[in-house]
């Protein structure tokens, strides 16, 4: 599951300030989730083969909201997910989305995160 959103989108079409049309915000919705998409292809298509059937749902919206609603009405046991976020005390160690999804749900979580990622946090 991919979860994308076009930052800022409510802002740009309800903001007196934002000079942009609906027309031109919604060209900029559906740049952002074909380009979502295709990563979210790339990121899957090298696991395809070993999934049978692997499923595959990319939804517009809140990581932190529609995560925890999927794995709830689908009775997920282990709900894995990336984390890169780096502000606050939460960002340090899971990531600021992980953590709020990790407070919602019931079941098994792992955070990954990407590679080479280096810990803020040293042992010494």
């Amino acid at each position: 599951m991919n979860v994308w959103s076009l930052p800022e989108e409510s802002t740009l079409r309800h903001s007196g300030f934002a000079r942009a049309s609906e027309a031109e915000v919604d060209l900029l919705v559906a740049r952002e989730e074909a380009r979502s998409a295709a990563r979210f292809r790339t990121l899957t298509d090298a696991y395809a083969a070993h999934a049978d059937p692997m499923r595959r749902l990319h939804l517009k919206g809140r990581a932190s909201e529609i995560l925890p609603e999927h794995a709830e009405n689908e009775a997920i046991g282990t709900l894995v997910m990336g984390t890169v976020a780096r502000t606050g005390i939460a960002g340090l160690f899971i990531g600021n989305t992980a953590e709020t999804v990790l407070a919602q749900v019931k079941c098994s979580t792992l955070t990954v995160k990407p590679e080479g990622f280096v810990s803020p946090v040293s042992a010494q």
